[in-house]
């Protein structure tokens, strides 16, 4: 989101942004989206790597929600762009404006790898953040009209340090975590949490969240273990890491997610925090598969300029980009002591 919305307003449109979903303080590093407004919205209730859906149900705020999304001044707005935010997408219903979804959850509208799917998560996919124009991202177009996903800029000219592990498991127990990974004495581990207090912990670093010092580890580990879903491993995919998910049980997406990383062979998965198999997947070598993608937010910043919101510019759009797209095998770099 924060690529397209600067990429907006370089092209010289006016871009107010809506956040929600988060409390204001656990948002890092959205300088870039400034000014912007913040709304509690609607989100999972998620903790000990599972989706409670009754606590869900229990901590939504729905008068507050429609409260935000009438009272909402939407006065010369043309266009709304939500990334499966509800708050922005039932404003563009509410006040009759044309919508454009642009997110990875959209591509489950189409004819992709699914899993886990129930009743629920079907009701949740058709009405969280409907919208007119759906624009789905995925690690493949599995022949359908999506696109890539959106890749920020890395610095490449970093070495990998293949003894080095980034581990971002934000719902999971992280102090039964650190027990078990302090067993791999060969590797060292750098894990982002709120859970303990950040430090070094025998071949353990804790970090707190910060995007700049995430990427720069992101960038020299030689791979990464984190749930099933789409950002963190669209950016490791990218940089040719190795990686290794957990999906949040009971998550449609995060299930779907890893069972397209086993079919498109991208990576590795475990259902539980398994020793074994991180153990397997540490042993495994890293054949450096790339995921190149052309500059999918520059292409998708023309297109909405354009105007010509459409399914048939959405197909034409995805074609064109895939076209020039592709997988690379790249040489593994030579390991650095540690």
């Amino acid at each position: 989101s924060k690529i397209l919305v600067n990429q907006l307003r370089d092209s010289g449109h006016n871009v107010q942004v809506i956040l929600s979903g988060r409390k204001p303080e656990h948002l890092w590093d959205v300088e870039d989206l400034m000014p912007y407004e913040v709304f509690s919205g609607l989100t999972y209730t998620q903790y000990q790597g599972k989706v409670h859906y009754w606590q869900t149900v229990r901590n939504l705020r729905l008068i507050k929600f429609i409260s935000d999304i009438t009272n909402y001044k939407a006065a010369g707005i043309d266009l709304v762009i939500t990334d499966f935010d509800p708050v922005s997408a039932y404003i563009a219903k509410l006040k009759k404006l044309p919508s454009i979804g642009i997110g990875h959850q959209y591509a489950f509208n189409f004819a992709i790898p699914k899993a886990g799917a129930n009743l629920i998560s079907n009701l949740i996919m058709k009405i969280f953040a409907p919208v007119d124009i759906k624009v789905g991202l995925h690690w493949s177009d599995f022949g359908q009209p999506i696109l890539p996903p959106i890749i920020p800029k890395f610095d490449l000219d970093q070495r990998t340090d293949y003894n080095k592990i980034l581990v971002y498991l934000p719902y999971e127990d992280h102090e039964f975590l650190v027990k078990l990974l302090a067993s791999f004495k060969a590797y060292t581990f750098y894990i982002y949490t709120d859970q303990i207090e950040p430090g070094q912990y025998n071949n353990i670093t804790c970090k707190a969240f910060s995007k700049i010092n995430f990427h720069n580890d992101l960038t020299t580990c030689n791979g990464v273990i984190c749930n099933a879903g789409f950002e963190l491993p669209s950016e490791a995919l990218s940089l040719g890491k190795k990686i290794l998910v957990k999906p949040i049980e009971k998550q449609m997406e995060q299930i779907s997610n890893a069972k397209a990383i086993e079919l498109l062979e991208l990576g590795s998965v475990m259902d539980a925090i398994n020793k074994q198999a991180i153990e397997d997947w540490l042993l495994l070598e890293n054949t450096k598969k790339s995921l190149v993608y052309q500059d999918v937010s520059q292409a998708l910043t023309t297109w909405i300029s354009n105007g010509e919101w459409s399914e048939e510019s959405v197909e034409m759009l995805s074609k064109q980009i895939w076209n020039n797209n592709s997988i690379q095998y790249n040489a593994p770099e030579p390991a650095l002591n540690t």
